[in-house]
């Protein structure tokens, strides 16, 4: 076989690795997130006891092939349980604005989605 034709190969032969090593890459993740919404919807919920104990909220923007930006925004609360362990949980900004650090109440939790959180005193889903 030329040596030409040996380093036409060998070159496909690592463009295609490299290719298949990236498609494995994204169906890992791919099935991570799957995992992570199926336990966010069809898991237990849970209720305890809770006080938070931390919040913030990630922003970036997401652009477009027309140039055009969009505003990606996630909220996060972490809570401190009457049991001593702690839950960091994803929400709706309508849910997160709500929330105040070192309020406490019942929450309400699955997987790692925040259900409602009823402050102390208070009947109505926060």
């Amino acid at each position: 076989m030329p040596k030409e034709l040996m380093g036409n190969a060998a070159s496909f032969l690592g463009v295609f690795l490299l290719a298949l090593g990236l498609a494995a890459l994204i169906a890992a993740e791919l099935a991570k997130r799957l995992l992570r919404l199926d336990a966010d919807y069809s898991g237990p919920r849970r209720t305890a006891g809770a006080v938070v104990s931390a919040r913030w909220r990630e922003e970036y923007d997401q652009g477009s092939k027309r140039g055009c930006k969009t505003r990606i925004r996630t909220c996060h609360a972490a809570f401190a349980l009457e049991d001593g362990s702690r839950v960091e949980l994803w929400m709706p900004w309508r849910k997160y604005r709500r929330l105040s650090e070192g309020g406490s109440g019942r929450l309400t939790w699955q997987g790692g989605r925040l259900i409602k959180f009823e402050p102390a005193g208070e009947r109505h889903e926060s």
